[in-house]
């Protein structure tokens, strides 16, 4: 298994909110289908907003954009939570494509 397909369990996905139950279920080892995260585009943004983002002074916040800003493409400094969102678009479109990562609807 490639690392990056490996790194599936602990990177930014583990960060898309989700159902307890989609989230034991339906998303181990698996990546968003596009259609899924366009339909939960506003909701994810708006959960990082208020979550990681108003939160930028805080560790948890300071760490949030250090690893968008690390592990995704296109993504500036300090990336707003539209632009990690562009960037977690990208980088699903690479896992998937590159390496045949499975999607979860």
């Amino acid at each position: 298994m490639d690392q990056d397909h490996e790194r599936l369990r602990g990177d930014l996905w583990s960060l898309l909110p989700a159902l307890r139950s989609v989230n034991q279920r339906q998303k181990t080892d698996r990546l968003p289908s596009a259609e899924r995260l366009a339909k939960a585009r506003e909701i994810i943004i708006g959960w990082w907003t208020a979550g990681y983002v108003n939160n930028a002074y805080m560790l948890i916040g300071k760490q949030f954009l250090t690893e968008a800003y690390a592990s995704l493409p296109g993504i500036v400094e300090t990336p707003s939570p539209e632009t990690v969102f562009v960037g977690m678009e990208l980088q699903r479109l690479r896992l998937h494509h590159d390496q045949q990562v499975p999607e979860w609807e």
